[in-house]
């Protein structure tokens, strides 16, 4: 309950924070959180889903390699059913976005070093570990973008409070 409170808390201060502290700022629409909440939720489901998988498949590079093809056919159907995938090859393929492909590459190491924890540790410890996701977001985006992304203290200071009461919510 208090790691609940914690992260609702962390996150009003976020949204506070992103609006520059003005109540006459115009708030995202509703769906735009709908979206952005439900995306943990759907990596919590893959955190399960992964952790049944490699009890009864072992091989995290096989179920790393099957998760990314999955990706793949979902964002090609999806385009399909748009009727955008002739716009979508034309687009991929005209020219080489090599930030795009450094980024590819960081994730199939995320996937391959989430696989392979799953194989040693609860999903839950995984999922805890994942939660830092936000801290070393900040961090690089300091380092890396200077200054693109509005850093400041109550951007940093939600985020802890978000990663405490996910903590807190997974000990309890």
């Amino acid at each position: 309950m208090l790691g609940g409170a914690i992260v609702i808390s962390g996150l009003l201060w976020m949204i506070q924070a992103r609006s520059g502290g003005r109540l006459d700022a115009t708030p995202a629409p509703l769906a735009h959180y709908l979206i952005a909440a439900g995306a943990p939720v759907a990596f919590g489901l893959a955190f399960v889903i992964r952790k049944y998988g490699l009890e009864r498949f072992d091989s995290s590079v096989v179920g790393a390699f099957v998760g990314s093809v999955s990706a793949f056919t979902v964002i090609v159907l999806i385009d399909a059913v748009r009727g955008n995938i002739s716009g979508r090859i034309r687009s991929n393929f005209s020219t080489t976005s090599w930030w795009f492909v450094g980024a590819g590459v960081s994730t199939s190491a995320a996937l391959l070093s989430q696989f392979t924890s799953f194989t040693y540790l609860d999903a839950w410890v995984v999922g805890i570990l994942q939660a830092t996701q936000g801290v070393w977001t900040i961090a690089l985006s300091f380092v890396f973008l200077k200054g693109d992304d509005h850093i400041n203290v109550p951007l940093v200071g939600s985020v802890i409070l978000v990663v405490t009461g996910v903590v807190l919510i997974s000990v309890q």
